[in-house]
Protein backbone atom coordinates (compact mmCIF):
# COMPACT_ATOMS: atom_id res chain seq x y z
CA UNK A 1 0.00 0.00 0.00
CA UNK A 2 1.45 3.49 -0.85
CA UNK A 3 2.92 5.21 2.00
CA UNK A 4 0.87 8.47 2.84
CA UNK A 5 3.93 11.20 3.30
CA UNK A 6 3.58 14.52 2.23
CA UNK A 7 4.86 16.69 4.84
CA UNK A 8 8.32 18.14 4.74
CA UNK A 9 10.70 20.86 6.41
CA UNK A 10 13.38 22.31 4.55
CA UNK A 11 15.73 23.63 7.44
CA UNK A 12 19.13 25.72 5.68
CA UNK A 13 21.22 28.27 6.93
CA UNK A 14 22.67 30.19 4.33
CA UNK A 15 25.39 33.29 4.69
CA UNK A 16 26.36 33.48 1.67
CA UNK A 17 22.70 32.78 -0.20
CA UNK A 18 24.03 29.87 -1.73
CA UNK A 19 22.44 27.10 0.38
CA UNK A 20 19.23 29.09 0.31
CA UNK A 21 19.34 29.23 -3.55
CA UNK A 22 19.24 25.07 -3.53
CA UNK A 23 16.82 25.18 -0.11
CA UNK A 24 14.08 27.38 -2.80
CA UNK A 25 14.76 24.67 -5.36
CA UNK A 26 14.00 22.08 -2.90
CA UNK A 27 11.11 23.92 -1.79
CA UNK A 28 9.54 24.42 -5.38
CA UNK A 29 10.01 20.86 -6.84
CA UNK A 30 8.33 19.55 -2.98
CA UNK A 31 5.57 22.03 -4.44
CA UNK A 32 4.68 20.51 -8.09
CA UNK A 33 4.50 16.80 -6.13
CA UNK A 34 1.86 18.38 -3.65
CA UNK A 35 3.92 18.58 -0.73
CA UNK A 36 3.02 20.43 2.16
CA UNK A 37 5.99 21.91 3.40
CA UNK A 38 7.56 24.29 6.30
CA UNK A 39 10.50 26.24 5.15
CA UNK A 40 13.31 27.52 8.16
CA UNK A 41 15.89 29.94 7.78
CA UNK A 42 18.15 29.95 10.79
CA UNK A 43 19.17 33.49 10.15
CA UNK A 44 16.29 34.25 11.12
CA UNK A 45 16.34 37.00 13.83
CA UNK A 46 13.49 34.67 15.39
CA UNK A 47 16.00 31.47 14.61
CA UNK A 48 16.50 30.33 18.81
CA UNK A 49 12.40 29.34 17.94
CA UNK A 50 12.50 27.58 15.25
CA UNK A 51 12.08 23.90 16.50
CA UNK A 52 9.28 25.25 18.37
CA UNK A 53 7.83 27.02 15.31
CA UNK A 54 7.85 23.41 13.47
CA UNK A 55 7.40 21.19 16.41
CA UNK A 56 3.54 20.65 14.61
CA UNK A 57 5.19 19.64 11.45
CA UNK A 58 8.39 17.39 13.29
CA UNK A 59 5.81 14.08 13.44
CA UNK A 60 6.07 10.62 13.04
CA UNK A 61 6.45 9.99 9.17
CA UNK A 62 7.65 13.48 8.04
CA UNK A 63 10.95 14.47 6.02
CA UNK A 64 13.28 17.00 6.92
CA UNK A 65 15.10 18.35 4.20
CA UNK A 66 18.10 20.09 5.88
CA UNK A 67 21.36 22.31 4.25
CA UNK A 68 24.53 23.62 5.58
CA UNK A 69 27.42 25.67 3.33
CA UNK A 70 30.57 23.61 4.45
CA UNK A 71 33.24 26.02 6.34
CA UNK A 72 36.68 23.95 7.36
CA UNK A 73 35.48 21.26 5.87
CA UNK A 74 32.42 20.66 8.45
CA UNK A 75 28.66 22.32 7.91
CA UNK A 76 28.62 25.42 9.93
CA UNK A 77 27.31 25.19 13.95
CA UNK A 78 23.60 26.57 13.38
CA UNK A 79 23.03 23.25 11.67
CA UNK A 80 24.44 20.88 13.68
CA UNK A 81 23.17 22.87 16.79
CA UNK A 82 19.99 22.50 15.40
CA UNK A 83 19.98 18.62 14.75
CA UNK A 84 21.21 18.00 18.40
CA UNK A 85 17.73 19.74 19.35
CA UNK A 86 15.81 17.93 17.08
CA UNK A 87 13.77 15.10 19.04
CA UNK A 88 13.50 11.22 18.30
CA UNK A 89 13.17 10.90 14.42
CA UNK A 90 12.22 7.36 14.20
CA UNK A 91 9.80 6.43 11.91
CA UNK A 92 10.53 9.51 9.55
CA UNK A 93 13.59 10.45 7.33
CA UNK A 94 15.81 13.31 6.24
CA UNK A 95 17.96 14.37 3.19
CA UNK A 96 21.31 16.81 3.68
CA UNK A 97 22.53 18.72 1.64
CA UNK A 98 25.58 21.18 1.54
CA UNK A 99 27.49 23.24 -0.85
CA UNK A 100 30.77 24.06 -1.22
CA UNK A 101 33.10 26.22 -3.26
CA UNK A 102 35.25 23.96 -5.20
CA UNK A 103 38.12 24.14 -3.26
CA UNK A 104 36.76 20.78 -0.61
CA UNK A 105 33.16 19.99 0.28
CA UNK A 106 35.02 18.13 3.21
CA UNK A 107 33.56 15.57 5.56
CA UNK A 108 29.85 18.24 5.49
CA UNK A 109 28.09 15.52 4.26
CA UNK A 110 28.84 12.52 5.96
CA UNK A 111 28.90 13.94 9.14
CA UNK A 112 25.45 15.42 8.54
CA UNK A 113 24.09 12.05 7.57
CA UNK A 114 25.66 10.17 10.48
CA UNK A 115 24.09 12.96 12.82
CA UNK A 116 20.52 12.15 11.54
CA UNK A 117 21.06 8.73 11.22
CA UNK A 118 22.26 8.74 15.15
CA UNK A 119 18.93 10.65 15.73
CA UNK A 120 16.82 7.59 14.53
CA UNK A 121 16.00 9.32 10.67
CA UNK A 122 16.52 7.31 7.89
CA UNK A 123 18.22 9.11 5.22
CA UNK A 124 16.78 8.56 1.72
CA UNK A 125 18.82 10.96 -0.29
CA UNK A 126 21.72 13.56 -0.17
CA UNK A 127 23.41 15.98 -2.46
CA UNK A 128 26.60 18.34 -2.58
CA UNK A 129 26.37 21.33 -4.72
CA UNK A 130 28.92 23.55 -6.65
CA UNK A 131 28.66 27.24 -5.24
CA UNK A 132 30.37 30.52 -5.92
CA UNK A 133 33.68 30.57 -2.67
CA UNK A 134 32.24 32.56 -0.56
CA UNK A 135 35.43 34.28 0.68
CA UNK A 136 36.85 34.61 -2.70
CA UNK A 137 33.91 36.57 -3.91
CA UNK A 138 34.70 39.49 -1.92
CA UNK A 139 38.26 40.08 -3.43
CA UNK A 140 38.36 38.38 -6.87
CA UNK A 141 37.12 39.20 -10.10
CA UNK A 142 37.10 35.19 -10.97
CA UNK A 143 36.13 33.42 -7.52
CA UNK A 144 35.70 29.51 -7.65
CA UNK A 145 32.38 28.52 -8.62
CA UNK A 146 31.25 31.70 -9.83
CA UNK A 147 27.64 31.58 -11.49
CA UNK A 148 26.69 28.31 -9.52
CA UNK A 149 24.70 26.81 -8.23
CA UNK A 150 23.64 26.87 -12.27
CA UNK A 151 20.80 25.48 -13.67
CA UNK A 152 22.65 22.10 -14.53
CA UNK A 153 22.98 22.11 -10.20
CA UNK A 154 19.13 23.02 -10.28
CA UNK A 155 18.25 20.06 -12.44
CA UNK A 156 19.92 17.43 -10.59
CA UNK A 157 18.14 18.99 -7.17
CA UNK A 158 14.61 18.75 -9.40
CA UNK A 159 16.01 15.00 -9.42
CA UNK A 160 16.87 13.90 -5.77
CA UNK A 161 12.90 15.38 -5.04
CA UNK A 162 11.15 13.22 -7.77
CA UNK A 163 13.68 9.82 -6.16
CA UNK A 164 13.04 10.76 -2.93
CA UNK A 165 9.58 11.63 -3.18
CA UNK A 166 8.76 8.17 -5.28
CA UNK A 167 11.29 6.41 -3.11
CA UNK A 168 8.14 7.14 -0.41
CA UNK A 169 5.31 6.55 -1.88
CA UNK A 170 6.34 3.19 -3.90
CA UNK A 171 3.81 0.41 -2.70
CA UNK A 172 7.16 -1.55 -1.45
CA UNK A 173 9.16 -0.89 1.53
CA UNK A 174 11.25 2.64 1.07
CA UNK A 175 14.67 1.93 0.44
CA UNK A 176 17.33 3.42 2.73
CA UNK A 177 20.31 5.37 1.71
CA UNK A 178 23.60 4.43 4.55
CA UNK A 179 24.93 6.91 5.61
CA UNK A 180 28.22 5.18 4.68
CA UNK A 181 27.76 6.04 1.11
CA UNK A 182 28.61 9.48 1.80
CA UNK A 183 31.94 8.83 3.34
CA UNK A 184 33.52 9.65 -0.17
CA UNK A 185 36.37 11.50 0.75
CA UNK A 186 39.87 9.31 1.46
CA UNK A 187 40.66 7.81 5.25
CA UNK A 188 43.58 10.48 5.06
CA UNK A 189 41.33 13.46 4.00
CA UNK A 190 39.05 11.92 7.02
CA UNK A 191 42.25 11.87 9.52
CA UNK A 192 43.13 15.54 8.63
CA UNK A 193 39.43 16.85 8.90
CA UNK A 194 39.31 15.87 12.48
CA UNK A 195 41.65 17.89 13.18
CA UNK A 196 40.38 21.21 11.26
CA UNK A 197 37.32 23.15 12.82
CA UNK A 198 36.31 26.88 12.79
CA UNK A 199 38.46 27.36 16.13
CA UNK A 200 41.89 26.28 14.21
CA UNK A 201 40.74 28.23 11.35
CA UNK A 202 40.38 31.28 13.25
CA UNK A 203 44.40 31.28 13.49
CA UNK A 204 45.19 31.46 9.93
CA UNK A 205 42.39 32.94 8.17
CA UNK A 206 42.54 37.22 7.77
CA UNK A 207 41.07 38.62 11.06
CA UNK A 208 38.52 41.42 10.91
CA UNK A 209 39.85 44.85 11.68
CA UNK A 210 37.70 48.34 12.18
CA UNK A 211 38.58 51.58 10.85
CA UNK A 212 36.57 53.58 13.11
CA UNK A 213 37.58 56.85 11.21
CA UNK A 214 34.91 55.39 8.18
CA UNK A 215 32.56 53.50 10.74
CA UNK A 216 29.21 55.82 10.89
CA UNK A 217 28.00 53.01 13.31
CA UNK A 218 25.09 51.98 11.19
CA UNK A 219 24.30 48.26 12.25
CA UNK A 220 24.48 46.87 9.13
CA UNK A 221 26.91 44.42 10.00
CA UNK A 222 25.00 43.57 13.25
CA UNK A 223 22.06 43.16 11.32
CA UNK A 224 23.18 41.02 8.34
CA UNK A 225 25.73 38.82 10.66
CA UNK A 226 24.32 35.54 10.17
CA UNK A 227 25.20 34.25 13.67
CA UNK A 228 24.43 37.83 15.68
CA UNK A 229 27.65 37.41 16.76
CA UNK A 230 28.53 41.60 16.38
CA UNK A 231 27.72 44.16 19.01
CA UNK A 232 27.26 47.67 18.71
CA UNK A 233 29.30 49.53 21.47
CA UNK A 234 29.43 52.48 20.48
CA UNK A 235 31.35 51.01 17.75
CA UNK A 236 30.92 47.21 15.92
CA UNK A 237 32.57 44.68 17.92
CA UNK A 238 32.98 40.83 17.02
CA UNK A 239 31.88 38.13 19.72
CA UNK A 240 33.26 34.52 20.00
CA UNK A 241 30.07 32.73 17.84
CA UNK A 242 31.88 34.66 14.79
CA UNK A 243 32.18 31.85 12.05
CA UNK A 244 34.38 34.11 9.49
CA UNK A 245 31.87 34.30 6.92
CA UNK A 246 32.94 37.71 5.84
CA UNK A 247 29.60 39.29 5.35
CA UNK A 248 30.42 42.26 7.12
CA UNK A 249 33.30 42.97 5.19
CA UNK A 250 31.12 42.68 2.00
CA UNK A 251 28.20 44.44 2.93
CA UNK A 252 30.02 47.65 5.18
CA UNK A 253 28.75 50.37 2.95
CA UNK A 254 31.85 52.19 4.50
CA UNK A 255 34.16 49.68 4.08
CA UNK A 256 35.06 50.33 7.52
CA UNK A 257 35.42 46.20 7.97
CA UNK A 258 38.61 45.53 6.42
CA UNK A 259 40.90 42.03 6.29
CA UNK A 260 43.24 41.49 4.00
CA UNK A 261 43.36 38.37 1.92
CA UNK A 262 46.48 38.56 -0.05
CA UNK A 263 47.98 36.24 2.40
CA UNK A 264 45.60 33.23 1.68
CA UNK A 265 44.90 33.51 -1.84
CA UNK A 266 47.47 31.42 -3.27
CA UNK A 267 46.85 28.69 0.11
CA UNK A 268 43.41 28.49 -1.31
CA UNK A 269 44.34 27.98 -4.92
CA UNK A 270 47.38 25.31 -3.63
CA UNK A 271 44.59 23.85 -1.89
CA UNK A 272 42.20 23.66 -4.61
CA UNK A 273 44.97 21.85 -7.04
CA UNK A 274 45.90 19.45 -4.63
CA UNK A 275 42.25 17.94 -3.52
CA UNK A 276 41.32 18.46 -7.25
CA UNK A 277 37.81 16.98 -5.89
CA UNK A 278 35.57 15.55 -8.31
CA UNK A 279 32.50 15.74 -8.85
CA UNK A 280 31.52 19.05 -8.07
CA UNK A 281 27.79 18.27 -7.90
CA UNK A 282 26.97 15.18 -7.02
CA UNK A 283 23.31 13.59 -5.53
CA UNK A 284 22.97 10.39 -3.53
CA UNK A 285 19.98 8.02 -3.91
Amino acid sequence: MEQNIRQAVVVYSSPARATRHVAKTISASLKEEGWAQKVVDLEDKDRDFSLSSIKDSLQKGHCLWIGSPVYVWHSVPAITQFISRLPNGKGSYAVPFVTWGTVSSGVALYELGKMLEEKGYTLLGAAKILAIHSVMMIWSDQPFGKGHPDTRDDAMIRVLVKAVTANLHQSKTTIPLPSEELQYQSLDFQDKAKNMNLTVAKDMLPTIELNTALCSQCDLCAQKCPVQAIQIDPFPQLGPDCILCYNCVRLCPENALEADFSSIDGHIRQTKEQLSERPLSQIFI
